[in-house]
């Protein structure tokens, strides 16, 4: 599991316990820049493959396994 969905469950988990929405920008977008940006950013020099967490076009790829990345539409995928 990597890190940004351990530290995703969790983030979710105390929003249920305090009733409250995620909110991407509150919630999300400061793991995802603390644990992901550095290896798949916009550093050209710093990104360790292809895959592009800071742009929407840069979700959209097929894993080597042949699953999508993300599946727009469906949280559960």
């Amino acid at each position: 599991m990597s890190v940004l969905a351990v530290c995703s469950a969790a983030t979710l988990a105390r929003a249920v316990e305090k009733d409250e929405p995620v909110d991407f920008s509150r919630d999300i977008r400061p793991l995802m820049s603390n644990a992901c940006y550095t290896c798949h950013g916009p550093s050209v020099s710093a990104r360790v493959t292809d895959l592009r967490l800071d742009l929407v076009d840069g979700i959209d790829v097929e894993l080597g396994s042949g699953e999508q990345l993300v599946v727009p539409g469906n949280a559960a995928e």
